[in-house]
């Protein structure tokens, strides 16, 4: 028969005539398995299985103190409608799932459709595809559910967050600390920057101190460079989303205007980029306070 301290963990020993068997004791994880059904806001498919539930209380639940509903909870925190998660395909081996929410109007029209996916083995979420409906547009909502990633990436220890950065996210993200990468930067960004520029200096609508810093900002092969352009914020004509005009931030026209999405990342270990996060919440937060 084996010792106690042979088998390193709890024991049952179950006895019969003539012999007795020592067996480990069988214990389900926490929250098994209520915490993986689903919900009115939290489903899943495939269902869980009890090792996924093993799974996620030591990587989640261990660490952080959060269930899936709670995880659905942080990422839609601040957004309107009835909002909803979906874990798909979790894999505890490959340590990687899919994720989807929504948010639903009053009157069941979707508000919101947001898709990530989860490679916890490697530190990293892919932020996907964002679509914000129309009459809900330019009331923060984007920006709410980025920053609610974020907060999350951080809290769960993840290393990176990577997007491909469209439409209003080309200039949206940057002042939350994401940045390009560098052939994003070089191919991508600075070729359109430098037209729309000289456009700027030809209108009259740059001083030329603020014109020759920014040229030679393009000319910097580092992407960290963006950050100083993002001082450039004289207005210059712009166009709203309804197609009317409006006067911009020089740095938000070079941003939207070049019509040129890239791609990036957050680097939650980096320094820079967290206080640039910590500044924008700290103003995101002071212009939405309840008055």
């Amino acid at each position: 028969m084996r010792s106690w301290s042979e088998v390193g963990r709890p024991i049952a020993i179950c006895a019969f005539p003539h012999q007795a068997e020592v067996m480990p004791a069988a214990t389900s994880p926490l929250g098994w398995p209520s915490k993986f059904r689903d919900t009115d806001a939290c489903y899943f498919h495939p269902e869980p299985t009890e090792e996924v539930a093993a799974w996620w209380n030591r990587r989640f639940y261990a660490t952080s103190g959060i269930f899936p509903e709670d995880f659905v909870a942080s990422l839609t925190a601040g957004t309107p409608g009835r909002t909803s998660g979906w874990f798909r395909h979790i894999d505890p081996i490959a340590e990687s799932f899919e994720f989807d929410m929504t948010g639903v109007a009053a009157d069941k029209t979707t508000i919101f459709f947001k898709h990530k996916r989860f490679e916890i083995a490697s530190g990293r979420v892919g932020d996907g595809e964002t679509r914000v409906w129309p009459d809900w547009q330019e009331k923060g909502i984007g920006t709410q559910l980025m920053s609610n990633l974020v907060e999350l990436a951080r809290r769960i220890e993840l290393d990176r967050i990577e997007i491909e950065a469209q439409d209003i996210g080309r200039y949206a993200w940057l002042p939350l600390g994401f940045l390009p990468e560098r052939t994003a930067w070089t191919d991508r960004i600075v070729p359109p920057a430098r037209r729309r520029l000289a456009l700027a200096r030809m209108a009259g609508h740059i001083e030329e101190d603020a014109y020759r810093h920014a040229m030679l900002t393009l000319e910097d092969t580092d992407a960290r460079a963006i950050r100083r352009l993002m001082e450039l914020r004289q207005l210059v004509p712009g166009i709203a989303r309804d197609g009317s005009a409006v006067d911009v931030p020089l740095f938000k026209a070079l941003m939207l205007q070049a019509g040129t999405d890239w791609f990036g990342s957050f680097n939650l270990r980096d320094r820079d980029s967290l206080a640039l996060f910590e500044a924008w919440k700290a103003g995101h937060d002071a212009r939405h306070r309840p008055k």
